[in-house]
């Protein structure tokens, strides 16, 4: 009886102990391998719908500045869109940090130009007391700050009036509603002119222009695209909008990060499109629009996906007002 009970309750052998082990430790791998696909898909995908927010963002702030090119300017200048023609088109070796093909070895960089970058405007509603002029909207008053620096156009045929210069915002009220300049005008002002921002800081250039361009580059201006700018982030390509390219009071500010391409076509009066990579028309004034292609591409999470970096591409041809 006492050797039956023995053998009644003996272990497992020691190969039994390494097939569960075995087993155990197979079934924890697969789970483990799936815990870590997903794991690198959801960082992946974070990223790409980040992307393609910069892309949106991007395309929002070149369409809302395209859209304006023109804006106020004189029929003799032309507004439409102008490449810059300079070593910001092919800059690669500008990049701190090259990035994968494609980046800004093929994309394009456009200027535009128009009256105010931020249009900042406010209609005078009657004649000018010396340097106090009165304007037809008191809401129109908070858009600008003291300091700002203003020209005065006539919106009839886009020109300042005779004798109008540059001045600066001494004060301003939405009681009256009022603003008043400094010097005071001492050209011929009359309701219905326009008080339009030109720059800040006691700097004022008319007209303004605007870049876009990928960078930064490391380039001085005027052919740097954004250098100097800290604020993109290392080893990566943002969308720069810069404010009067190489001026005194030039600014670059980056709009969108994860940027890969920035391609430039015109949509022409003849129903023709200038392809990309070429020569812009001869004729500017038969741009009716503007085709504008944004690529962006996922960095910090390239290395998790094996295909490498995901790409996404906007598309939007934005229409000319101010031709």
């Amino acid at each position: 009886m006492g050797k039956a009970s023995l053998k009644n309750h003996r272990g497992f052998t020691m190969i039994e102990l390494m097939v569960v082990l075995t087993i155990l430790s197979i079934v924890m791998m697969a789970i483990y391998s799936v815990y870590r696909t997903h794991q690198r898909t959801a960082y992946t995908q974070d990223e790409v719908v980040e992307v393609q927010q910069n892309l949106r963002l991007g395309m929002g702030s070149i369409t809302r500045d395209v859209r304006m090119a023109g804006f106020l300017i004189p029929y003799s200048t032309t507004p439409a869109p102008t490449p810059v023609i300079s070593a910001i088109v092919n800059n690669n070796a500008g990049i701190a940090q090259p990035l994968p093909a494609p980046d800004n070895v093929n994309s394009d960089a456009v200027t535009i130009t128009t009256a105010s970058a931020t249009d900042t405007v406010a209609r005078i509603a009657q004649p000018p007391a010396g340097a106090k002029l009165y304007v037809d909207d008191p809401i129109a008053v908070d858009t600008f700050t003291i300091g700002d620096v203003v020209t005065i156009i006539r919106p009839g045929n886009r020109f300042q009036p005779a004798g109008a210069g540059i001045y600066s915002i001494g004060a301003k009220s939405k009681a009256d509603p009022s603003i008043t300049l400094a010097p005071s005008p001492s050209g011929i002002i009359i309701a219905g002119d326009l008080i339009v921002k030109t720059g800040t800081g006691g700097i004022g250039n008319y007209p303004n222009t605007i870049t876009y361009c990928l960078g930064p580059s490391t380039l001085p201006a005027p052919n740097g695209c954004g250098n100097g700018v800290t604020t993109c982030p290392v080893g990566q390509l943002c969308l720069m909008r810069i404010f009067n390219l190489g001026q005194a009071d030039m600014d670059s500010q980056p709009i969108a990060q994860n940027m890969a391409g920035l391609q430039i076509s015109y949509l022409l009066d003849d129903g023709t499109e200038a392809p990309i990579n070429t020569a812009i028309p001869a004729d500017l004034s038969t741009i009716r629009a503007v085709r504008v292609t944004l690529i962006g591409q996922t960095i910090t999470t390239a290395k998790l996906s094996d295909d490498g970096s995901k790409q996404r591409r906007l598309e939007s041809i934005i229409m000319m007002r101010n031709r």
